[in-house]
């Protein structure tokens, strides 16, 4: 289980220290783009006995979002940003059996908030760290003529933690550029699968990571 209370607790001591250091604050929006990478690995309770079946399916596509922020800048060379992100995403896994069926997996809508504590270099370059509180819209398809076969049509709205690091390139007058890998992954989640007649088939556990290397561009206010 994902523990979010825990994380929300660390929250207020952050901005404490900036408080206490003078750090001033600004806001920020900005969009980014990049490469996507799913991967869906589903987990297969079969009703009848049969061995359970774990599959690896990974799909790769692009995504394209807006951020917007608050930034505490500190005399040290330090900052913190309370960052919201939405993103979509076209990224999709497909299968097509000779049964037949067929799969379909995505997420095509994420939102997310997080904290970047930075560091920086020079004038220029600055490094930080990203860790936060994902949610992501988890569809699992699959649909087939075969009357004995399972089916499903599964979208569930699902939480996740996320991770990341990137480098930002300030470029003057409040602008700048900004390239980072995430990392999340989403809250494991139970569904069943039903054949043409309604009588269940199997019991899915979904697991689903999401790994994101992006380019953005920042406006500071």
């Amino acid at each position: 289980m994902l523990n979010f209370r825990r994380w929300l607790v660390c929250m207020p001591p952050l901005f404490g220290v900036l408080a206490s250091q003078g750090a001033a604050a600004q806001i920020y929006l900005g969009v980014e783009a990049g490469h996507e990478n799913l991967s869906f690995n589903p987990e297969y309770r079969f009703v009848s006995g049969k061995p359970n079946k774990t599959y690896d399916n990974p799909a790769d596509g692009s995504l394209a979002g807006v951020v917007g922020g608050y930034r505490w800048k500190t005399a040290a060379d330090f900052s913190l940003d309370v960052q919201g992100r939405f993103s979509v995403s076209d990224t999709e896994w497909t299968l097509a059996l000779p049964d037949p069926a067929a799969f379909r997996y995505d997420i095509p809508l994420n939102v997310a908030v997080s904290l970047l504590p930075a560091y920086r270099l020079n004038e220029n370059f600055s490094v930080f760290a990203e860790a936060g509180l994902a949610l992501g819209k988890i569809r699992e398809r699959k649909s087939t003529a075969y009357a004995a076969g399972s089916r499903y049509d599964d979208v569930t709205w699902r939480p996740g933690i996320l991770a990341g690091f990137g480098l930002s390139f300030a470029m003057g007058g409040g602008w700048s550029m900004r390239a980072g890998y995430r990392r999340t992954w989403y809250q494991n989640h139970d569904y069943d699968t039903h054949d043409a007649a309604g009588t269940q088939v199997e019991t899915v556990t979904s697991r689903v990571v999401q790994s994101t290397t992006t380019l953005g561009l920042i406006r500071e206010f």
